[in-house]
Formats: structure tokens, C-alpha cells, sequence
């Protein structure tokens, strides 16, 4: 049986922080990506979850957002999946 495996990176949507945190996502998202896992994140365009969606895209990875409907002009285009909540 040939699974697919999944990590999950809990992460903020705002713009209003630090850098750093947007550079620790896009690691763990490369990193995680270069040993075959499935991103499942947030699935928006904005801060965090941005940057570790454009990093799936970088890595040729495949990205699963979970977002409630009301942020649903927030949903990153290059998902792979969507899991609406």
C-alpha cells in the first residue's frame, strides 16, 4: 500500500508579523517537501500560509488548504485540494 503522507503547519494569515516566521515556514515547507509529504496548511494567499503555499509551488510540491467559506477570496489559486469548512 502506498500512502500518501501529510504534515500540517498551523500558521497565520496576517501580514503584521515577523519575517522570520515566514522564513522558518518556507524551510519546514521545503524540507517536508523534498521527503515527499503533503502540505495541508491554510490555504490563503496572506502571510504565513502564503508564503509556505508559494514555497509548495517552488518545490513542485502538492497542497491541501482547509479554509472555512467566509475566507474563500483569500484561497491561494494553486492548491491542489480544498477541504472547505
Amino acid at each position: 500500500m502506498n500512502e500518501e503522507r501529510k504534515i500540517v503547519i498551523y500558521c497565520s494569515a496576517s501580514y503584521d508579523i515577523d519575517q522570520k516566521y515566514n522564513q522558518a515556514a518556507r524551510e519546514v515547507t521545503r524540507a517536508a517537501c523534498s521527503f515527499g509529504y503533503t502540505i495541508v496548511s491554510g490555504g490563503a494567499i496572506k502571510g504565513t500560509m502564503g508564503a509556505i503555499a508559494d514555497e509548495v509551488v517552488r518545490c513542485g510540491g502538492r497542497h491541501i488548504g482547509v479554509l472555512p467559506r467566509f475566507m474563500e477570496e483569500f484561497k491561494f489559486p494553486g492548491l491542489d485540494q480544498v477541504i472547505w469548512t
